[in-house]
């Protein structure tokens, strides 16, 4: 089976979630670099709560990741929680969405 074949059999609801999840994680990893490069800087930060936001919607591996690259947030347990929390809500979404009935 090539790309097209493929292509042809997939929805467009199938094909938006991964391009969703992609996006919405570049965003979460973006912001998390951001501010941590702010701080630094002493200038303008992204608001805890748009990082927590951002966080949920992105399942929380990539916050999670975020935070242990740049060490930024990782004194606060609020973010590490929601991390976990945002992982496991996917999951529990992704087992509902894919099982049977």
């Amino acid at each position: 089976m090539n790309f097209s074949q493929l292509h042809a059999q997939l929805s467009a609801a199938e094909l938006g979630v991964p391009l969703f999840y992609g996006l919405v994680n570049a965003i979460c990893l973006f912001l998390y670099a951001w501010d941590k490069a702010a701080a630094r800087r002493h200038s303008q930060r992204i608001s805890e709560r748009q990082l927590l936001v951002w966080t949920l919607l992105s399942g929380g591996i990539i916050a999670l990741l975020a935070q242990q690259s740049f060490r930024h947030k990782t004194q606060k347990p609020v973010f590490r929680w929601v991390a976990i929390i945002a992982c496991l809500l996917h999951l529990l979404l992704w087992i509902y969405i894919i099982s049977p009935g």
